[in-house]
């Protein structure tokens, strides 16, 4: 199976497969890699399958092998790498199953090549203060208290001490 296209933006682009839910919801969050509860055994869920990725034009340091659970919704994404892309160039990916697992199959599996993030240069700015907005919160709040502790220190100097006797 492969997937040819043209980059659209020098960035990182995701190798995943779309699985549809046809399975119970334990077996395909065994299968994908998803959340597990601590407290209780882990689900078996259905083996994986064995799959091997090749991209062209692209150097094997600055590609991945990978498997997690990507999105869940309709249907679910696993992915099964990334790779680092340039605008403007085209790019082949191949995907060969090595050792297939026949209770997968009825997942009907499809590949996609996604961008990581889909950002306009307009959005870069506005999208880090939206990520590090609880950073920038603590760091204003901790400021208005140094600000708040500094001045009732001072004003606190400024004030005789009622134990002392007034010598005027």
């Amino acid at each position: 199976m492969s997937a040819t296209f043209t980059a659209d933006a020098s960035d990182t682009y995701n190798v995943q497969i779309d699985l549809k839910r046809n399975l119970p919801f334990e077996d395909i969050n065994a299968l994908v890699g998803g959340w597990a509860d601590p407290d209780k055994p882990p689900h078996p869920g259905p083996p994986r399958p064995e799959i091997v990725w090749t991209v062209n034009n692209v150097a094997e340091a600055d590609r991945s092998t990978s498997w997690g659970s990507q999105y869940w919704g309709e249907t679910v994404g696993v992915e099964i790498g990334h790779f680092k892309a340039v605008a403007g160039q085209r790019y082949t990916v191949t995907v060969r199953v090595v050792k297939p697992s026949p209770a997968v199959q009825v997942l009907d599996p499809q590949l996609q090549v996604a961008l990581t993030y889909i950002l306009q240069p307009l959005y870069y700015v506005p999208a880090f203060i939206a990520q590090s907005g609880g950073l920038i919160a603590a760091v204003i709040g901790l400021l208005v208290m140094l600000y708040a502790f500094v001045t009732l220190r001072a004003e606190k100097k400024d004030r005789p001490d009622p134990k002392e006797p007034n010598l005027r």
